[in-house]
């Protein structure tokens, strides 16, 4: 990975998320885990440690969590919509979903500067992370009333796809990194 600073949005190169869904040549990827990855590896807020990131309803999401301890951020992903486009039907856009859950028991400005963050993230890989070709950041919606010093909020992301080939199932160059050159 090449050094770009935090400022700067990706827009020459691409990368892959290390994500074990992209790990075995053929496995369909995985959005959540993707964004959960990219999450922890993106992470550099000077004003908020980086939270415990779980997707919701992983082998590795626990039954309970301590906010006392840490914030945390949960992800979970909406239905996956896939239209057929083309003179016969050759081309699919997909489009994802996702919900980052942020929940925090510091204070509301927590909340924020952890929305930020995610944002920022968001932001900064815009165009370039594998094997989606884009990634919007659609809202924020604050979903708390403060009782019990607990802050909540949703972020709303979508990962988006356009023109990916039906029966290949890979966008052109942007498939899994383990695809042979042939099949991509």
């Amino acid at each position: 990975m090449t050094n770009i600073s935090d400022t700067d949005q990706r827009k020459i190169i691409t990368f892959t998320v290390e994500s074990p869904s992209l790990i075995e040549l053929g496995n369909e990827p995985v959005p959540p885990e993707i964004i959960k990855n990219l999450i922890y590896t993106e992470w550099s807020s000077t004003l908020v440690p980086t939270p415990e990131v779980h997707v919701l309803n992983d082998t590795t999401y626990p039954e309970q969590g301590n906010l006392k301890l840490s914030d945390w951020v949960v992800i979970e992903m909406e239905p996956m919509r896939e239209s057929q486009r083309g003179f016969t039907y050759e081309l699919k856009d997909i489009e994802i979903p996702v919900i980052i859950q942020l929940h925090t028991m510091v204070d509301r400005q927590r909340l924020y500067n952890l929305m930020a963050e995610v944002r920022r993230i968001i932001y900064k890989n815009h165009i370039v992370t594998r094997p989606y070709q884009m990634i919007y950041w659609d809202s924020f919606e604050e979903d708390s009333d403060g009782l019990n010093r607990n802050w909540k909020g949703y972020c709303n992301i979508r990962l988006t796809s356009e023109s990916v080939p039906v029966f290949k199932g890979v966008v052109e160059g942007m498939g899994s990194p383990n695809l042979p050159e042939d099949q991509r």
